[in-house]
């Protein structure tokens, strides 16, 4: 006899086992971890166990209090309105001194398919923190963080470019490897 997803379902559903229901209740609603960002977990990680002090957030990846770039604003998703040219959300915040930094982190093995997509989303959040420094003379400043093979020097400098005038002032694009190098 084969596995019967139904008969298995029933047979949980009315159980008067409360334990068994909610670990079926926890497995049905687990993310699958193909779909989670390990990559974004390790940078996280590495941040915490370098950085002198516990500056370095993770940001909500979802609901109202997540904070998205838009073309001229940083908005939290309860404020964002229909149509607003946004970037997805972003992953992480640090303050130093004075100095805010919204992380993006983008990690992509090689080209094609979903792979480009990360690319695209990478290039779509430095155009769009160019044109909010465009229009801000503040203290806030964004970090594009490229991770995995796929971000050779070609590549990287075309996201570079899109930096314009504040690449290296407001605008950084770097690997995990260079952010404590670079933004302390």
């Amino acid at each position: 006899m084969g596995y019967n997803v139904d008969y298995t379902y029933n047979l949980i559903a009315n159980s008067q086992d409360e334990e068994l229901k909610n670990l079926f209740i926890a497995v049905r609603l687990a993310k699958d971890p193909t779909r989670q960002n390990i990559y974004e977990t390790k940078f996280y990680n590495y941040m915490q166990e370098n950085r002198d002090s516990n500056e370095f957030m993770r940001l909500p990846n979802g609901g109202r209090n997540s904070i998205y770039l838009t073309d001229r604003e940083l908005l939290t998703m309860a404020d964002l309105q229909p149509g607003m040219d946004k970037t997805k959300s972003l992953d992480f915040y640090e303050q130093i001194g004075n100095l805010e930094y919204y992380y993006y982190h983008k990690y992509t093995k090689h080209s094609g398919g979903a792979q480009a997509n990360q690319h695209n989303d990478m290039v779509h959040f430095i155009r769009l923190a160019n044109i909010y420094c465009q229009s801000h003379d503040n203290n806030v400043n964004f970090v594009g963080v490229i991770d995995g093979p796929y971000y050779n020097i070609d590549i990287r400098n075309e996201i570079e470019i899109l930096a314009g005038e504040y690449l290296n002032r407001r605008i950084y694009v770097l690997t995990w490897r260079e952010v404590l190098q670079t933004i302390n």
